[in-house]
């Protein structure tokens, strides 16, 4: 049967707490706001190549979804797409998505595992805030920005992989790129880092200045 409108409506199925098992139609291209929000039973969900776009809270509060596929056409994930996932434990970012959007994956508690593959240009603000067993990352060299919180609230966070344009900088004249992309509070209340690592506590994380504010008076 031939798909009528390429999308899943806003709130289609919120809050289906019986629904267990997804597989999205082939012809699907968007998921639209609150999809599958608060379906606490959902365990697995099929997402089909061609789906370009995930929605504000598509899969928020999807308490039992452990794991999901997100095939290499996305190129959207919106705000609160997977937050409060809380039985998360790893997810891939699709090369083709150019922001990971602000929350989004926001109280994933067990998340363990993050990939963000090369051609993601920014990681939104609170992103992956509150994901207290994520203990390792690498970030590309395609991101540009991180946002603010990004990774606050990740105290297990120990081991963390920049790319070159913000960690190679002179302490006493700080490159363009680290004055201006990296937000200053991304890794806020992240202790872990703070304690392990020089870099990031001369960089500033914490700070109520952003890191322009904090060495222009050294130009």
């Amino acid at each position: 049967m031939p798909i009528k409108k390429p999308i899943i409506e806003r709130a289609a199925f919120q809050a289906c707490t019986r629904l267990k098992n997804v597989t999205i139609p082939n012809g699907i291209q968007i998921i639209d706001e609150s999809a599958f929000q608060g379906c606490t039973n959902l365990i697995s969900i099929n997402i089909p190549e061609g789906v370009t776009s995930i929605k504000d809270s598509a899969f928020r509060e999807c308490t039992s979804l452990a794991s999901v596929m997100l095939p290499g056409s996305v190129e959207f994930i919106s705000n609160q797409a997977f937050s409060d996932c809380t039985s998360l434990t790893d997810i891939t970012i699709p090369k083709n998505v150019e922001e990971i959007g602000e929350d989004s994956f926001s109280g994933c508690t067990s998340l363990k595992s993050v990939i963000i593959q090369e051609g993601v240009k920014k990681i939104g603000d609170l992103a992956f805030e509150g994901c207290i067993n994520l203990s390792r990352i690498v970030i590309p060299e395609s991101v540009t920005e991180i946002g603010y919180f990004a990774f606050s609230g990740c105290d297990n966070l120990t081991d963390i992989t920049l790319p070159d344009h913000f960690s190679d900088y002179d302490l006493n004249r700080p490159s363009p790129q680290c004055q201006t992309a990296l937000s200053y509070r991304a890794y806020q209340a992240t202790e872990a880092i703070k304690q392990t690592t020089e870099l990031f506590r001369e960089l500033g994380f914490g700070q109520k200045k952003s890191l322009f504010d904090k060495f222009k008076g050294l130009f």
